[in-house]
């Protein structure tokens, strides 16, 4: 049976009740930032944007299992801002980091 019809049959998905995995991602330029924030939530992720790596702290909470960012952002790189938090201790090393590039 496929979703549409459980759901007019009136059953819930299970794969609804399962917690999504948070990501954040970190990119500068807007259209690439929606882009990637909206495929991304399609296959099933809670994401969470920022435009900096100033912002990374404020997005942080332990349920976060990856952060995606862009290598190369006006005032703080995201590996920058990672490297600052794993120092701080804010930030476990459990935690996946992916590093984009937007280089020609």
């Amino acid at each position: 049976m496929n979703t549409q019809s459980q759901e007019r049959n009136g059953q819930s998905d299970p794969r609804s009740s399962r917690p999504r995995p948070k990501i954040i991602l970190l990119e500068d330029r807007t259209e690439l930032r929606e882009g990637y924030a909206q495929s991304l939530e399609k296959a099933g992720f809670d994401v969470r944007t920022g435009v900096d790596g100033n912002e990374l702290e404020k997005l942080l909470t332990p349920d976060v299992a990856v952060i995606l960012s862009d290598t190369d952002m006006p005032l703080v790189a995201g590996p920058d801002a990672v490297e600052e938090l794993l120092t701080r201790g804010i930030l476990s090393d459990s935690v996946l980091v992916l590093a984009m590039s937007d280089e020609e």
